[in-house]
């Protein structure tokens, strides 16, 4: 299963939908969603008689390189995969410096016998 991907408000933009047309293409409209792999729909802030407007944006604007922190984050749970010889899944920052910091205290203690 694919993760979802998720934006902030404050990330997102109204975008108008002719309503008809939108229910008509859609076989499944649930909030917040990817819709046709084009635009992230986060929800709808008004419909009208003929128009529907949902607050979104269109994924091709997406700057998809990874953030510092994100970065720093994957090559932790690299090393420690690399240390205990074997795969951290579904680690985050705060479990993966639990971690490292086992892996340093035993290290010290191997060192010091």
């Amino acid at each position: 299963m694919a993760t979802m991907i998720k934006f902030k408000d404050s990330d997102c933009y109204p975008i108008k939908f002719d309503l008809f047309r939108l229910i008509a293409i859609s076989d499944k409209l649930v909030f917040p969603m990817v819709w046709h792999e084009k635009y992230y729909l986060k929800k709808v802030i008004q419909i009208d008689k003929d128009s529907i407007f949902i607050l979104g944006r269109n994924l091709e604007e997406v700057d998809w390189t990874l953030s510092p922190e994100d970065q720093a984050l994957i090559l932790t749970k690299h090393k420690i995969d690399k240390l205990i010889g074997s795969k951290v899944d579904n680690c985050d920052f705060s479990t993966c410096k639990t971690e490292i910091a086992k892996l340093i205290g035993s290290k010290l203690e191997e060192d010091d016998d």
